[in-house]
């Protein structure tokens, strides 16, 4: 059996309902018969659902049931997308954006519960890419290899709530600026408090009028809880 990482945490129930092909097995005080005693070797249910397709919900078919607990298991994952002017749609990791010199692009992350538990106060750092950069992380030592820096020009950034369903379309609600915190950092290394020590100030607020910005970090703040299977995106241009 698998479990799904967004399973309930604690205590689950496991059923099984087996029968043959036919009619199911009777009350025994109905059918007195040695079939249909032995019909179930544990316990027997009513077909109320009529699992067995016999057009009858009043037969029974055997149940058995084992219990198992599932773990209490936070896990997070993000995803980034970029657009350039001559990109239809947002261009995933591991393809490349093209934008003309001078043009306006955007890029978007999304942020995703992939475990079992609620999280609160999730907080997500974005370097962005300028020459002579390297990754973060494991990676610090890693030369990144960008050939140029892009400025923000805008301060309009789009919240939105991602319910991924199987079999439907994802559901995509916005969700209130007054949720997010957004800071930014003009200095290549800025304060990363909550994974990094070292590094510049953090500034509390975007710039009020939108400018050219060399802005190289920024820091969504979600103090409202982040359900399993929710997925925070945004947006900025």
């Amino acid at each position: 059996m698998n479990t799904l990482a967004t399973a309930p945490a604690g205590k689950n129930i496991n059923e099984a309902m087996a029968f043959m092909p036919g009619d199911g097995a009777k009350a025994t005080n109905e059918d007195m018969s040695l079939r249909n005693a032995n019909y179930c070797i544990g316990y027997r249910q009513k077909d109320t659902f009529d699992v067995n397709k016999n057009g009858s919900t009043t037969d029974y078919v055997c149940q058995a049931a084992a219990s198992f607990n599932v773990a209490t298991t936070p896990g997070m994952a993000i995803t980034k997308e970029v657009k350039g002017n001559k990109n239809p749609d947002f261009v995933p990791a591991g393809e490349i954006a093209e934008i003309d010199p001078g043009a306006d692009g955007a890029y978007r992350f999304t942020i995703s519960n992939a475990g079992n538990t609620p999280l609160t106060k999730v907080v997500a750092y974005d370097i962005l890419p300028y020459v002579g950069d390297v990754g973060v992380g494991p990676a610090s030592s890693q030369a990144r290899g960008s050939r140029w820096k892009p400025n923000l020009n805008s301060t309009t950034w789009v919240f939105e709530s991602v319910k991924e369903k199987p079999g439907r379309d994802p559901e995509v609600t916005a969700v209130p600026a007054s949720d997010i915190t957004i800071q930014y950092s003009t200095v290549p290394n800025p304060c990363r408090g909550e994974v990094l020590s070292v590094g510049g100030a953090m500034n509390p607020v975007p710039p009020a009028v939108p400018r050219r910005v060399g802005r190289r970090s920024r820091r969504p703040d979600d103090d409202h809880g982040l359900p399993p299977g929710d997925e925070p995106r945004h947006r900025a241009g």
